[in-house]
């Protein structure tokens, strides 16, 4: 007996490695893309739907388990407010929801699962039933594994669309921006590194064909912020785009008076690449995130400033700067 039942713990203790892997496909933050969402849904409903099914198999074949069924209701619950989340495309809300409720749900359910299976001693659960549960709770795992491959690869997909139509807007960023006459070498070059760094790697593992490989690109890198290694496209890119705006309005600019002010504008921008080389590919940690686009955004009112007051002079210049970034 004690042998099935250390067997049957190790199958529950199954759902560990489930709720450890659970913000693996969090780690885009690029936009709140539905057909991101509705693949980080599949693959979130995949673990919940592996321990609600262990969970309802365990309170069918033992009698005295039927308080785990309160919490199979529970879960079924949390895949419905989550899956509100896909329908509004709320990328935070989603995120809020796994990690505050759903995470802490399956936490408390394995928890509970574990108690009841200690308990089969006591209650003179037969080999039979035994059996019978550790052969369901098999099945239930060829499930989940074959959830989470499908789930990976849609992901993949999705994540590939959602970069080329990133590189898609940022390239017409850059014509716009050129077609003003405003060098954008700094930012075709940073769009030329998003393609070899994430995008490339992303392509050859899900052309690959391997699940692994999709799912280990999909975990280690982001274009954005948090995998271990992330690109940071935005910030990247946002810094670029005022430091190219700043240089083409520099020596009207300095002409009209403005010299101090844009000054004042190339040393913020100058601390703001200093952070952003600190950060590197690393996920932002602490305040950097913040920090960063604090300084960004004041460096930015004031060329809007040093703008709107060259309009008014007689040399007049026709450009703008992003108000978000």
């Amino acid at each position: 007996m004690r042998k099935i039942i250390v067997i049957l713990l190790a199958s529950v203790f199954f759902i560990v490695t489930v709720m450890v892997s659970m913000s693996v496909f969090a780690v885009s933050t690029s936009s709140n893309d539905q057909q991101v969402l509705q693949a980080r849904y599949d693959t979130v409903a995949a673990r919940v739907n592996y321990m609600s099914g262990v969970l309802g198999d365990t309170s069918s074949l033992v009698p005295q388990a039927s308080d785990l069924t309160s919490r199979v209701s529970a879960l079924n619950s949390d895949l419905n407010t989550l899956n509100g989340y896909v329908g509004s495309s709320d990328n935070s809300g989603f995120d809020s929801y796994v990690k505050g409720t759903i995470t802490t749900d399956l936490k408390s359910s394995q928890d509970a699962l574990k108690a009841n299976v200690g308990q089969f001693k006591t209650w003179n659960i037969t080999k039979a039933t035994r059996d019978q549960l550790k052969t369901d709770i098999e099945n239930r795992k060829a499930a989940f594994n074959s959830a989470v491959q499908q789930a990976a690869a849609e992901l993949g997909n999705a994540r590939l669309s959602q970069y080329n139509n990133d590189m898609s807007n940022a390239n017409s960023q850059i014509a716009n921006l050129s077609s003003k006459g405003i060098d954008t070498s700094a930012m075709q070059n940073i769009v030329s590194s998003a393609q070899t760094n994430v995008i490339n790697p992303l392509q050859s593992a899900i052309n690959s064909g391997d699940i692994n490989a999709t799912k280990e690109q999909l975990t280690s890198t982001c274009m954005y912020n948090g995998a271990p290694y992330s690109y940071h496209l935005a910030a990247k890119m946002d810094l670029a785009r005022l430091n190219a705006i700043t240089a083409k309005i520099s020596a009207n600019a300095t002409a009209m008076g403005y010299g101090s002010q844009i000054s004042d504008v190339n040393s913020k921008l100058s601390a703001a690449q200093s952070l952003l080389n600190q950060i590197g590919t690393n996920p932002y940690t602490g305040d950097q995130e913040t920090q960063y686009y604090n300084t960004l955004q004041s460096a930015s009112s004031e060329i809007k400033t040093i703008i709107n007051n060259m309009k008014g002079g007689q040399n007049k210049q026709g450009y703008t700067v992003p108000n978000n970034h």
